[in-house]
């Protein structure tokens, strides 16, 4: 026996009451019976609630899955779900489905707005009043992102060295990110991470390729997958490069007159290293004779540099020894200096410090510091009121550095002024004045 309800809103119509048993009804007395029993489980299915719906919210737009969820209903035994075009009882039906569980997953639904609402049905089949219809609108997932492209930088390593690999997808990354699956055709050479993930909303990752030492060299291709886009290129792992050694040393001019600068060079046997190049370590055996710096860096791919070597000038012919020194391998060059009976002064130096027009404080001594002049032994400053030191300065003092501290003065205006003295006590020429205050 079952027994068919349609209902409207406000309304319940029964249409029709099919009564089987499997035999002959004999009497009206069990027709009637039967028909009480029927109109009793439908007073049963009345008292069921209508669900209360969770989600997805009213007006809500979805993608694509959609999960449809509503709150159990006490003693109900399945639950009925439609999906229509339309908010009224007309609308089309586009999903009507019994389950079992306050639950329903639909996908493929028309691209346009929705209603959906839910009842429950108790243990007999007898269906209790629908849910009031929510909007909602289905929306398509995005595409799912695929490897667009791999790169590495650089694409050459010296076997031991890594290499940076970026990844990019044809289309940012979906809500909760993207996995790409990465790979080498050669582990014993080149390694990469597992995976690695790109954040949602973005298009690309980094990644290391870490190698390993190598006799000869080795092509090694680098593979990022996902989904059905692979994408490769390929690594060129060489052996490390040979040790490097100074090669030679060179002067030029190796002869000049005292006082004049020569050009010195340092050769390597092969390319400096990246990425911080070879230093060479400089020095001369009569540092009185040549000024040069302590060291020159040959830059990472080059073989060469230069630096300059300044003399100092003397009466008579001297020589002076220069060596540069790269691990245990040290060259040398000898520099010959012309002399000369007759010197002219000493070049001036030039005033660094105090500036023109410094105010300085009266709380304790003032620096005073100058450059150096090659072929100087000591320098004499002197510091007075006026600008042309035209009597005795107010102060007068030789010292071997190129800066010195004088004072305390008191609060006014003062000039100063410097000179080099070379090893034969003759003084070079004065600085140009230069004046400073005391507060």
């Amino acid at each position: 026996m079952w027994l068919d309800i349609n209902e409207e809103p406000g309304s319940i119509v029964y249409s029709r009451v099919v009564v089987y048993l499997g035999e002959p009804i004999r009497s009206r007395a069990a027709v009637l019976a039967l028909l009480g029993m029927s109109l009793a489980a439908a007073s049963r299915a009345a008292d069921l609630a209508a669900p209360r719906l969770l989600r997805p919210a009213a007006n809500a737009s979805v993608i694509e899955p959609i999960t449809f969820q509503w709150a159990e209903v006490t003693g109900a035994a399945a639950y009925s779900i439609q999906i229509r075009n339309a908010r009224a009882s007309a609308g089309q039906v586009v999903v009507s489905e019994k389950v079992t569980e306050p639950r329903f997953t639909a996908g493929a639904l028309p691209a346009q707005p929705l209603w959906w609402r839910v009842r429950a049905v108790d243990a007999s089949g007898a269906p209790g009043p629908w849910s009031a219809a929510r909007r909602f609108e289905p929306r398509r997932p995005p595409p799912a992102a695929s490897v667009f492209a791999i790169t590495l930088t650089p694409p050459a390593v010296s076997g031991g060295s890594p290499s940076e690999g970026l990844v990019t997808l044809t289309t940012p990354a979906p809500e909760g990110g993207a996995t790409v699956n990465l790979a080498t055709s050669d582990t014993s050479t080149a390694t990469v991470p597992h995976h690695v993930v790109i954040a949602a909303g973005l298009k690309s990752a980094a990644f290391s390729v870490k190698t390993v030492p190598v006799p000869e060299k080795r092509l090694v291709r680098v593979s990022a997958e996902s989904l059905e886009a692979t994408r490769t290129v390929t690594l060129t792992v060489t052996p490390p490069p040979p040790p490097v050694h100074l090669a030679s040393l060179t002067l030029n001019p190796a002869t000049l007159a005292g006082g004049h600068a020569s050009q010195g060079t340092v050769m390597l046997t092969e390319a400096a290293p990246a990425p911080k190049g070879a230093v060479v370590e400089l020095a001369a055996d009569d540092e009185t004779l040549a000024d040069l710096p302590a060291a020159v860096t040959v830059s990472a791919g080059q073989r060469a540099a230069t630096f300059a070597v300044k003399t100092a000038r003397v009466t008579l012919s001297k020589s002076v020894t220069i060596t540069a020194a790269l691990g245990e391998v040290t060259k040398s060059a000898a520099l010959r200096l012309t002399g000369s009976a007759t010197l002219g002064p000493l070049a001036a130096p030039a005033p660094e410090r105090p500036a023109e027009r410094q105010r300085v404080g009266r709380a304790g001594p003032v620096l005073f510091g100058w450059s150096s002049v090659i072929g100087a032994v000591s320098y004499t400053i002197q510091v007075d009121r006026s600008s042309t030191f035209a009597t005795a300065a107010l102060v007068t003092r030789t010292v071997p550095a190129s800066e010195v501290r004088v004072g305390p003065f008191a609060s006014q205006a003062f000039w100063w002024r410097v000179r080099a003295n070379d090893a034969y006590g003759v003084p070079g020429r004065w600085s140009p004045a230069r004046p400073f205050s005391v507060d």
